[in-house]
């Protein structure tokens, strides 16, 4: 019993110690979810990325090849009207 006793406390203690450093990002934010979740609706996208304000900004591949950035709200992945996105350019 002291085996399978230390062996548990050992799986605890590392388990206790990885969840506060895996919790500490506070980012709740996943882009591979999110670029499946509007490949899924038919947008090609292939990388997405916070943008503040529910905005999330995609990368997205055109039919040419070239790549677009696009706007969407990140809860209903929606896009985002031209006049809401403000000045993009870099």
């Amino acid at each position: 019993m002291k085996t399978s006793s230390l062996g548990l406390a050992a799986l605890l203690l590392v388990g206790g110690l990885s969840v506060p450093a895996f919790a500490a990002d506070g980012s709740s934010f996943d882009s591979d979810y999110l670029t499946t979740q509007l490949q899924q609706r038919g947008i090609n996208a292939v990388d997405v990325y916070e943008n503040g304000d529910n905005v999330i900004r995609a990368e997205v591949k055109l039919a040419d090849g070239s790549i677009d950035f696009q706007y969407f709200y990140e809860d209903t992945l929606a896009p985002v009207k031209a006049s809401v996105q403000g000045n993009t350019r870099v």
